[in-house]
């Protein structure tokens, strides 16, 4: 048996033998060394109080009536609604802040893009198509960025459009 490691270890042990003096003695030492200064508090301002009643409160979960009568107009007027179901393609899952674009391809004068989805999946794609989960439309592939056209849901149920540019990295 190899005993280099068995005279490490006992030197170890025995090193942890010095200080044996015990806990309680050293607790009633600082004690008594102890020096507390504690400095008075300073006096405080005395305020009022002053009791709160509740006047011509609204319920909790109502709309105000600002936005009630805003929502009622809204409703009144043909607001945009994009069928959701027309477009399946093989981005339709992803938010647009989950495509990387990462690239472009040209043949003669048409510019294509390289989308990449989060699973590492890259598609060529060019103005006209669609992608992500709200139906981007692509309005144009620059060497620089990607222009897309999104519906977005707002408040009210209706559809509100918004250009996005998705930039290459």
């Amino acid at each position: 048996m190899n005993s280099k490691p068995m005279l490490l270890i006992a030197i170890g042990l025995a090193g942890c033998q010095a200080e044996q003096e015990s806990l309680a003695d050293f607790l009633a030492s600082a004690k008594r060394h102890a020096q507390t200064q504690v400095q008075p508090l300073q006096h405080t301002a005395v305020v009022s109080v002053a009791k709160y009643t509740a006047q011509g409160l609204r319920q909790p979960f109502e709309l105000p009536q600002s936005s009630g009568t805003a929502s009622f107009q809204a409703q009144q007027k043909p607001c945009r609604q994009p069928d959701l179901f027309a477009y399946s393609g093989q981005f339709s899952r992803y938010p647009l802040s989950q495509l990387r674009f990462k690239g472009t391809m040209m043949r003669g004068d048409s510019i294509s893009a390289l989308i990449a989805s989060p699973s590492g999946n890259v598609k060529r794609i060019e103005s006209g198509q669609r992608l992500g989960e709200h139906q981007a439309k692509v309005k144009r592939v620059t060497k620089e960025y990607v222009l897309v056209e999104e519906n977005r849901p707002d408040s009210l149920g209706c559809w509100q459009v918004s250009e996005i540019k998705l930039a290459l990295k």
